[in-house]
């Protein structure tokens, strides 16, 4: 009895090689536009941290704002390259993900990890940023755990 051949990763299949190298291809090209897109995305954090700020005690809609942002940016971040803006976007969202309030003191800690995303993206750092990397993303998650 024979067993059919995978259609997935088959060799000889010039069809599927060039769709993944199609796909590939296009996923290359948007990554070269995800640099402008999450500096957008991070203006438009910033601006609404700045309206958390002067909207204390009741700035619950800003810290929305905050959060679907973020969430885009984990959601994007490695599927671009960028895995550090993943862990970073995760952190936020973890601690802001139910999106109540935020006193002074867990506005500090937003304003961390909006710092740490502009900071990585500012310097293009891709993947995890290495020892580094790893560092930063523990001592934020360490920040969320204090203020949760």
């Amino acid at each position: 009895m024979t067993t059919p051949r995978s259609t997935l990763g088959g060799s000889g299949d010039s069809g599927q090689d060039a769709a993944i190298a199609a796909a590939e291809a296009a996923i290359a090209a948007l990554a070269e536009k995800y640099v402008e897109w999450v500096r957008v995305d991070l203006t438009a954090a910033r601006a609404a941290f700045v309206k958390a700020g002067e909207t204390l005690p009741d700035n619950s809609e800003a810290i929305g704002e905050i959060f679907a942002v973020c969430h885009n940016i984990k959601g994007q971040g490695s599927s671009f390259g960028y895995q550090l803006m993943t862990d970073i976007g995760g952190s936020i969202c973890d601690l802001i993900r139910d999106c109540e309030p935020a006193p002074e003191a867990r506005l500090k800690v937003i304003e961390a990890h909006l710092a740490a995303l502009e900071f990585v993206i500012g310097r293009e750092i891709k993947g995890d940023g290495g020892d580094a990397g790893r560092g930063l993303v523990d001592k934020l998650k360490g920040y969320v755990d204090n203020e949760s």
